[in-house]
């Protein structure tokens, strides 16, 4: 008997990477980091650059994530993101 799929689509927004991951019960389907670069000139995260960048980032990681796992939105029957600790405007986007 095969098991009925079970899609969870996560994200992560905690501080300087955009992350979002497809799961099928526990198999990682895709799994998608965009790494912030800007922070390196400033010797460190800059709160602000990194919320900025995760309002940029986060639309273009998880439909990237959607169309390797092969599913779409409509399919999803779980959302999951960080929510702490981390950056309050980085996590403000992964909840938002």
């Amino acid at each position: 008997m095969s098991e009925e799929a079970f899609y969870t689509l996560a994200i992560e927004t905690s501080c300087d990477d955009t992350s979002a991951a497809v799961l099928n019960h526990r198999k990682v389907l895709a799994n998608v980091v965009s790494s912030q670069e800007i922070h390196g000139k400033h010797g460190g995260v800059v709160p602000e650059l990194a919320s900025r960048a995760h309002m940029k980032n986060i639309m273009h990681v998880v439909n990237l994530a959607l169309e390797r796992a092969h599913i779409n939105l409509e399919q999803l029957n779980l959302v999951a993101y960080t929510r702490g600790p981390g950056l309050p405007g980085s996590l403000h986007v992964g909840a938002s």
